[in-house]
């Protein structure tokens, strides 16, 4: 009786050793959540993906992105300064649809932007871009990008 005790014992313990590992092979080593955020000038949703995070020996930090909120109405922060190469996400909070439009030259030009939507713009040329909403033109935001 006794030495089926300890074989039960012994077969509870490795079992929980082998479900262990398993458990710990199987967590991800080094992953972050990033919004889901593609190239320049793209309207997105903002559903959440796992991105593997690499490290590299340079020391040059990846570009910034800055967000925006579109919400009653309003561009918030109404102005922004960021460095040249970094980007700008603006998502959409407003139950309607809004746009980012340069008001001179094209540098900013969303289509229509949707509840719960974003467009993201790479800021390459220092500068100060103001900007508006199409549909709503008491909406105004300025860039100034160093």
């Amino acid at each position: 009786m006794k030495n089926t005790i300890i074989w039960i014992i012994g077969i509870v313990v490795i079992l929980l050793i082998i479900a262990g590992t398993i458990v710990f092979i199987s967590l991800p080593m080094n992953s972050q959540v990033n919004s889901n955020i593609k190239s320049n000038n793209q309207i997105i949703n903002t559903n959440n993906q796992v991105n593997e995070n690499t490290n590299s020996m340079d020391n040059n930090p990846s570009p910034e992105n800055y967000n925006i909120a579109i919400d009653n109405f309003k561009f918030s922060p109404a102005t922004m300064t960021i460095e040249a190469g970094e980007s700008v996400t603006w998502t959409n909070k407003d139950s309607v649809r809004h746009t980012i439009t340069s008001d001179l030259g094209n540098e900013l030009d969303s289509s229509m932007i949707n509840n719960g939507e974003s467009y993201t713009h790479i800021f390459n040329t220092p500068g100060t871009y103001q900007y508006h909403c199409t549909p709503h033109p008491s909406m105004k935001g300025t860039i100034i990008v160093k």
